[in-house]
């Protein structure tokens, strides 16, 4: 028996050995799954690899077939275990023998990614090829991402240098076809540069998505040089000036005098002849431009006069300051333009629908009310009478099962009986401009067991909205003619959850805002015009985080309406609601939605967890107003997605809020003026030990300290300021008997901080003010509580006094 065993473990042995050699053979051999048959493809991603964090990122698919017909599909799989929900991307593509097909795909990544890998399915899902993308990189959403189109990459490498306002740059080289036809995915890119290139050959869909990004904040630069022709081929009619030639001019010294900087080269040098016909020119030599540009919406068209490739600009040190024109024309944004941060506020908005809302607890206590009297009084007296009350062992079941059926199919009914697609959207843009961005949150109700597909237009891009934890319930989502979710699987009476980005068609709403002075005053003077034919419910105006309730606006009614910002002679300053604590959005909740009391009433819920969704889970702690404008915030119940569900009935619900930027127009004319707080830009530098930091409204430890950075609106451009005062003023009582904390100021000139030595509560003067002034007006101000007691700040700001020209 031991034999037996000894000689059948040798066998055993043998064979794992016979195996695992096979297994070593086998493997340094093609599998014949990864026989391509003529198949070959190519998967560029991002902008020459860049993306934007939370940003969609462009996918670019080459395929060559040399053999059999292949009708299939291209899919990308994201996310995994610690990247985010699992979720595949889908595009059917068609191969006849012999083609060539570069196919368009995107995704959004799900989070920090090296690279994707896209597969090929034949139609019986049999993969056919993988291919690994190139190279990866993320940049944070507030970096800025140029993107250079020429045929001669890497001479505008120095353009990282160049960024604006903005904490970091890099420069993205790739072809005019790596351009993507869906709109929201130019959002990744901040400036785009073409040089010596055919805009001739931009497709429709290009050109089109183009336009959608300028209108929402982008900017083109075109540069001229030998090839100026093919390069403003299809772009003339968005351009700043008319180009007429080219020629050499022996020197241009006004731009050397603009950047201060010699040229390396001497000349000539080659320049586009040009002449304005919409826009400004920033650079000129006698009158003919060198750099112009034209506001296009919300972003601008500049023109460049000359080759960046050639003398003077190429490897010359005065390029960088030329090229800053450029990156400090950025538009700023409304903070809320980057869609919903509060992933779980979101699917509570979306998830709250005024149709499936349940009873009223005075209906339920009516209800049960009812139950108890016919159940014992009405029950006994009845049978009472009829001198039968031993049957009350039959009509107290048959009761029973009564109000059980009605309470059954109340609630039935409550849920419904239809397919529900609810959408509530947020726009964000400019008033008056042709194109606005559309973040949409869907929800796809069903009051049964079933599986959908969802189909949106195809120039929208949707993800599930998840958390990390779970899955989406879909199967894919596919883009073709359409965008389709499919196979989506919504439990009973369940509510699955996606959010949309888009760029859509700008209601017809004209405003006009402006500052005057008038009887020692300062006032803003604003006129709405609703010309849409959708009723703009509770329409409210913002004056920094300061509101402005007009009301409704029906179609076709205009509405103006001024408010005192400020005076001439001294600081003022009107808040409708002070607190400095959390987002402007926020802290006008109530003037917002309509309302104080949001959860009693399901719509008015609705809205406000649509603003908590707009706002950073943990919030940073201090307002964030728009700059150098005004906004309007106004509701409607238009869809701004065309959504359809597949071979089902349906119907549809929609809220939309709308965000937009009234620009100021013309500036202050009175000659003496003291800016208010209201007009003053401020943003947060640094802190220690501090939580809400703001300029209102905010509490200060023992032994913590705040920097801030306060620059006035740009219609005071022309202010000659004369004397600055510190207003230090305390919310309490209390804090006001404390002694004050330190103030010290910015020297712009020493380029350090010097204590104000006279600071206290209330008001106090600064020796020698210009010291602490840059080119813009812009004042640093430090306050540090050296004590041990807490000090609660109502406000804290300088005030600016001079001439006004």
């Amino acid at each position: 028996m031991k034999s037996v065993l000894n000689m059948t473990l040798k066998s055993l042995s043998r064979l794992i050995l016979v195996v695992l050699i096979a297994m070593f053979v086998l493997s340094a051999f093609p599998v014949a799954a990864q026989n391509t048959g003529g198949l070959t493809m190519d998967v560029q991603a991002g902008f020459d690899g860049y993306y934007k964090e939370n940003g969609l990122l462009p996918v670019f698919v080459t395929l060559t077939n040399e053999g059999a017909l292949i009708e299939g599909e291209l899919r990308i799989i994201q996310g995994d275990f610690g990247s985010g929900p699992r979720v595949v991307y889908s595009t059917p593509v068609s191969l006849p023998t012999q083609s060539n097909k570069r196919v368009p795909m995107y995704v959004y990544p799900g989070g920090f990614i090296l690279d994707l890998t896209v597969e090929l399915l034949d139609e019986n899902g049999r993969s056919l090829l993988k291919s690994t993308s190139n190279p990866l990189s993320q940049q944070a959403q507030g970096d800025l991402l140029y993107g250079v189109v020429t045929p001669m990459p890497g001479n505008l490498d120095y353009l990282e240098d160049v960024t604006g306002d903005r904490s970091n740059a890099a420069v993205a080289y790739f072809q005019l076809e790596d351009l993507p036809d869906l709109p929201p995915a130019w959002n990744g890119l901040d400036v785009l540069v073409l040089h010596d290139v055919d805009t001739g050959q931009l497709n429709a869909g290009q050109r089109d998505a183009l336009e959608k990004w300028l209108h929402t904040g982008g900017q083109i630069v075109v540069a001229g040089g030998a090839g100026w022709q093919k390069t403003a081929a299809s772009l003339s009619d968005i351009l700043p000036v008319a180009i007429t030639s080219s020629e050499m001019m022996a020197d241009l010294p006004a731009l050397h005098t603009f950047t201060g900087e010699p040229f390396r080269d001497p000349g000539p040098y080659l320049v586009t002849k040009s002449s304005l016909t919409n826009g400004e020119m920033l650079l000129h030599e006698d009158g003919l431009p060198l750099l112009a540009k034209r506001p296009f919406g919300k972003g601008n068209v500049f023109f460049l006069a000359l080759d960046p490739s050639l003398a003077p600009l190429l490897d010359w040190s005065g390029s960088e300051i030329v090229w800053a024109e450029v990156a400090n024309s950025l538009p700023t944004l409304l903070p809320w333009a980057s869609g919903f941060q509060n992933g779980w506020s979101a699917v509570e908005a979306v998830s709250s629908l005024p149709v499936l809302a349940m009873p009223h607890v005075l209906q339920l206590i009516a209800y049960l009310l009812v139950y108890v009297i016919v159940m014992g009084p009405v029950n006994y007296w009845v049978l009472r009478r009829k001198n039968r009350r031993e049957l009350a062992w039959v009509t107290i079941p048959v009761m029973v099962l009564i109000f059980t059926g009605l309470a059954y199919l109340t609630g039935f009914q409550l849920k419904g009986n239809d397919t529900i697609i609810n959408q509530v959207s947020v726009v964000t843009g400019e008033v008056g401009s042709e194109d606005m961005r559309v973040n949409t949150l869907l929800g796809l109700y069903s009051p049964r067991r079933q599986s959908y597909n969802v189909v949106l237009p195809a120039d929208s891009m949707v993800q599930p909205l998840t958390d990390y934890s779970e899955n989406p319930s879909l199967a894919a989502i596919t883009r073709d003619s359409e965008v389709i979710l499919t196979d989506v699987r919504v439990d009973v009476s369940g509510l699955e959850t996606f959010v949309a980005e888009s760029i859509r068609t700008a209601p017809p709403l004209t405003g006009q805002a402006s500052l005057i002075t008038q009887d020692g005053k300062i006032e803003l003077a604003v006129t709405i015009r609703n010309d849409s034919e959708q009723m703009l419910e509770n329409v409210v105006l913002f004056v920094g985080p300061h509101v402005l309730e007009l009301g409704d606006l029906d179609p076709g009614q205009e509405r103006s309406a001024s408010e005192t910002v400020g005076s001439t002679n001294e600081s003022g300053l009107v808040s409708i609601n002070p607190s400095g604590y959390g987002s402007a959005l926020m802290q006008n909740a109530a003037a917002i939605v309509g309302t104080e009391d949001f959860y009693s009433e399901p719509v008015a819920l609705s809205k406000y967890q649509l603003l908590q969704a707009l706002e950073e889970e943990y919030l940073s702690g201090y307002t964030v107003p728009p700059n150098n404008s005004l906004m309007l915030t106004a509701w409607t119940d238009e869809a701004q997605l065309e959504t359809a569900v597949q071979d089902y009935p349906f119907s549809s619900s929609a809220t939309t809020l709308y965000l937009l930027e009234v620009p100021l127009r013309g500036q202050l004319q009175e000659t003496q003026i003291v800016v208010p707080l209201t007009l003053l830009n401020w943003t947060i530098l640094g802190s220690n030990n501090m939580y809400g930091e703001s300029a209102t409204d905010f509490y200060m430890p023992g032994s913590s300290w705040m920097e801030v950075e306060f620059t006035p609106w740009r219609e005071l451009a022309g202010l000659t300021v004369t004397d600055i005062e510190v207003h230090l003023d305390s919310l309490d009582e209390q804090s006001n008997n404390m002694p004050s904390p330190s103030v010290r100021l910015w020297d712009w000139q020493a380029k350090e901080w010097l204590d104000l030595d006279d600071a206290d509560w209330g008001q106090t003067a600064v020796p020698d003010p210009h010291r602490f002034l840059d080119e813009e007006n812009t004042v640093r101000l430090r306050l540090q509580n050296t004590g041990q007691q807490d000090l609660y700040i109502n406000q804290f700001f300088p005030s600016l006094s001079g001439n006004l020209e």
